[in-house]
């Protein structure tokens, strides 16, 4: 085979290897660990356990103190979702900062959740698509 036909079939298979890495379905041990997500008016930290709990940290730029949460996460595979009970939520899922994040009886939050192309875990919360999603920290080795 020539260079270019050796060039064009390296970059086939290099596109196949982003594409199928993004439509890999996330396993529940790849789960747990830290995300995080940063906004205009703060930023949020949420770590999901491997026991089913989590504890989220919110900063937010007009308050004094970190703010926390703590709840339970359930991973279903087949749906692609997370559910999250007792999570807050700082924005209202278009983009804007919701000032009633901290009232109580919270519920659940249903995120969607999907491999990037690197293949990292990312937990979709914005229903806008404005880029308000939980992206997993690298794991420091």
């Amino acid at each position: 085979m020539n260079a270019p036909g050796k060039a064009a079939l390296m970059l086939i298979f290099g596109f196949g290897l982003l594409f199928s890495s993004c439509r890999r379905e996330v396993l529940v041990n790849e789960i747990p660990g830290v995300y995080k997500v940063t906004y205009s008016f703060g930023e949020e930290t949420l770590q999901l356990k491997t026991n089913g709990e989590f504890t989220q940290t919110i900063k937010v730029s007009t308050e004094a103190g970190p703010i926390g949460a703590n709840g339970t996460w359930t991973y279903y595979k087949g749906e692609k979702e997370i559910h999250l009970e007792n999570r807050m939520m700082l924005h209202d899922g278009c983009g804007k900062f919701d000032p009633n994040f901290k009232l109580p009886n919270r519920g659940v939050s249903v995120l969607a959740v999907k491999n990037d192309f690197r293949g990292g875990v990312v937990i979709i919360s914005s229903a806008d698509g404005s880029g308000f999603d939980y992206h997993r920290e690298e794991i420091k080795r």
